[in-house]
């Protein structure tokens, strides 16, 4: 069996951990996703990680878990995460998941994020 990589931008700017999240989300994607950032975050030593969802029209549960999960990571490993550009479809989701809601911040877009994590 053929193991796949997926290249997931991940960029550094002041201190944080920036990611575009594209779509469709796969299982596969996400799980890579949770390594690399818990291989920068121990690099790093950043302050927070931003996902942004902008792109991501629906989430599943599965998708959603993984998220969370990487969101728990984070926190471990000292670092906030917020979710940016959560479109309609997502929020409809999220009003309806049980979550842990320390685990994740929500903004609306970029510039609200930065402005969380200054």
């Amino acid at each position: 069996m053929q193991q796949r990589t997926f290249r997931i931008s991940i960029a550094q700017v002041r201190g944080l951990l920036i990611v575009n999240l594209p779509y469709p989300l796969s299982d596969a994607m996400l799980d890579e996703l949770a390594i690399q950032l818990r291989e920068r975050l121990v690099k790093c030593s950043c302050r927070a990680v931003i996902i942004d969802v902008t792109a991501v029209a629906l989430l599943d549960y599965g998708a959603f878990q993984a998220i969370e999960n990487i969101a728990r990571c984070n926190q471990i490993l000292g670092a906030a995460t917020t979710l940016v550009g959560i479109q309609a479809g997502v929020a409809i989701y999220l009003a309806q998941c049980p979550f842990e809601s320390g685990l994740l911040r929500f903004t609306r877009n970029m510039e609200k994020a930065l402005q969380l994590h200054e």
